[in-house]
């Protein structure tokens, strides 16, 4: 992590901001669908300093569901409390909401 530089892009343009999760999510795809099953079993941990772990030490398949997949939802509920909060429409993410009318 020390070393690790992530390039956002210009995140002052919505467009660009959906452009680059677009992007990320093909290339999560890309890695789900190519990794094996021997390889999620194998343990990950992420360390800064190359000492210490942030986290500890768990297999990859935990990684996926409990971080990756686990955050991508909170923050989904971060977006639909934000467009509600603002008198905005939610999405229909999952299908119809409490927004839509019958």
């Amino acid at each position: 992590m020390s070393t690790y530089k992530y390039d956002k892009g210009d995140i002052s343009v919505a467009a660009n901001i959906v452009a680059k999760f677009e992007e990320n999510v093909q290339n999560a795809q890309v890695a789900l669908e190519t990794a094996t099953d021997e390889s999620m079993f194998e343990n990950w941990k992420m360390v800064m300093g190359g000492t210490e772990p942030i986290f500890p030490e768990m297999q990859r398949i935990q990684v996926v569901r409990g971080f990756l997949f686990n955050h991508l939802y909170h923050h989904r509920g971060e977006m639909i409390v934000y467009l509600r909060s603002t008198g905005n429409k939610v999405p229909n993410i999952y299908g119809p909401t409490a927004d839509d009318k019958p």
